[in-house]
């Protein structure tokens, strides 16, 4: 769909961070960033669905999240996009509009707004993750 937005975060980036977590077994590493990145995207989805048009609410039920990691290449990726769950399958037309309506740009303005916050809420949630004891 049009409206989609993804991050991506190369852990090779967060150089403090990266220290501290390759001390951590692979598979943990691996799930604790995906976790940390669910974390902070959860509030720009909050957002992209409160920005949405509220005509029968099924646009702003739809949007989701998606976290995956590319092992070969390192790359974790978080998409916010449109689900195919409720049907919505104009979602594209009230971002960007047609040539008759204008777009309402509910997702860019959202991304646009929230995209330095993305990064930071995840080094956040990594440092509060790695700070939580182990059970």
């Amino acid at each position: 769909m049009g409206a989609d937005i993804e991050v991506n975060i190369d852990p090779v980036e967060l150089q403090l961070l990266n220290q501290a977590l390759k001390r951590l077994p692979k598979k943990m590493r691996h799930n604790l960033e995906r976790k940390a990145l669910r974390k902070s995207l959860a509030s720009v989805r909050k957002k992209a669905r409160a920005a949405a048009p509220k005509r029968s609410s099924n646009l702003r039920k739809s949007i989701t999240t998606k976290v995956s990691l590319k092992r070969n290449i390192g790359l974790l990726t978080g998409r916010i996009f449109v689900s195919r769950k409720y049907k919505v399958y104009y979602s594209h037309l009230v971002e960007w509009g047609t040539d008759k309506l204008p777009g309402k740009l509910f997702m860019t303005r959202v991304f646009e707004g929230e995209k330095d916050n993305i990064v930071r809420n995840f080094r956040t949630a990594i440092r509060s993750l790695l700070a939580k004891p182990k059970v």
